[in-house]
């Protein structure tokens, strides 16, 4: 939810969805309870928050 991915992406991925962060962009989103989320989603946060890059599931290309 927090990244979107496109069509294809994964089995139940019929169509492509926005993501929260971008939803958000040059807006706030808050985050609550980080520390309850997978060690594999707060890394990929942590590359949001220090690179600025926001990548969907499924695309290799940059938002």
């Amino acid at each position: 939810e927090l990244f979107g991915h496109v069509r294809g992406a994964f089995t139940d991925a019929r169509s492509e969805r926005i993501g929260r962060f971008e939803l958000a962009h040059q807006g706030t989103l808050f985050l609550d309870e980080i520390a309850n989320l997978s060690l594999a989603s707060q890394a990929s946060l942590l590359h949001v928050l220090e690179e600025g890059v926001v990548e969907r599931v499924g695309v290799r290309s940059r938002l």
